[in-house]
């Protein structure tokens, strides 16, 4: 199909709490999407596409979000998951396990300009969320047992400090996201969403309607964006209120990324191939029939 047609023609959705959004297709193929990540101006998407999980890469794109224009690019020989775009827009971080060691992962840096990766940090086990300010990026180092330690580097001196430890296999392989007046950064946590102070490192628990995983704060605000059993759901820190962003049916991976307005989301949306036979098998408890197909997707909300 034509993808001028497929932007144009956005499905609208009515969010549980009233709020119109817009959902744009990014890619219609029948992949298994790898990773997804938004740079915070919100122009660009990248991502990764292979045939099936255990594919070998196939797909690197960036595009531009609002024609949906872009190129395949090819990536270098090493390289990783948990995309994120650098603050500028002209480079990925990524983590990729240790060639000697493959149980330890590295943070490193991709100009988008060209040539070979650079190690930024060792020992970094998900994807970092970078301040408000860019200053600084948070990330969850995994520190064996199911303990976790929420670590902060500074992008200047390259020092870095442990803000807070606990025992949870919910972190590992999850982002942090840090909050837009720079205090708190929240992680993944069951049942409760952990909220650690910058300052102190003290922990903050908030109920969550289920187990947050991907999480996305805008820097300009917006609310705190969440991946929950499948569905986007926002928590407004004013109101202390979770509200749906997606339908019930609906149901996304586990990246999300936001610009850093709050007005666009990018995520990996999963849809069953054989409804039917997903229906009459859930009847009979035989959940295992879900056959999905992946696809990216750029999700406006009204500000």
């Amino acid at each position: 199909m034509m993808r001028g047609i497929t932007f144009l023609l956005c499905l609208l959705v009515q969010t549980g709490f009233g709020q119109s959004i817009s959902v744009t297709p990014v890619t219609k193929e029948n992949y298994w999407i790898g990773d997804v990540t938004l740079s915070a101006d919100g122009r660009r998407i990248a991502y990764v596409a292979k045939a099936n999980g255990d594919a070998s890469l196939n797909g690197f794109w960036i595009r531009d979000t609002a024609s949906l224009r872009g190129e395949k690019m090819p990536v270098p020989a090493l390289f990783g998951r948990g995309m994120v775009f650098a603050p500028d827009g002209n480079s990925l971080y990524f983590i990729a396990p240790d060639q000697a060691r493959p149980w330890v992962n590295h943070l490193y840096q991709w100009l988008l300009t060209g040539g070979e990766p650079r190690r930024i940090a060792e020992r970094v086990d998900g994807p970092i969320a970078f301040s408000p300010d860019g200053s600084s990026f948070a990330f969850f180092r995994n520190l064996g047992h199911d303990r976790n330690a929420l670590v902060v580097r500074n992008t200047a001196n390259e020092t870095e400090r442990k803000l807070a430890e606990w025992v949870s296999a919910a972190s590992a392989g999850y982002n942090p996201a840090w909050s837009p007046d720079g205090q708190e950064i929240a992680c993944p946590g069951r049942p409760e969403l952990l909220l650690v102070s910058v300052q102190t490192g003290q922990i903050r628990k908030v109920r969550a309607p289920g187990f947050a995983a991907g999480l996305a704060w805008p820097a300009h605000g917006g609310g705190l964006f969440a991946l929950i059993d499948g569905r986007i759901w926002r928590h407004d820190i004013a109101r202390s209120a979770w509200d749906p962003i997606t339908a019930e049916h609906d149901r996304y991976g586990l990246r999300i990324a936001a610009a850093a307005d709050g007005s666009t989301l990018a995520v990996v949306r999963h849809q069953d191939v054989m409804p039917t036979v997903t229906f009459f098998g859930n009847l009979i408890g035989l959940k295992s029939l879900d056959v999905f197909y992946s696809d990216v997707v750029l999700i406006h909300l009204a500000r």
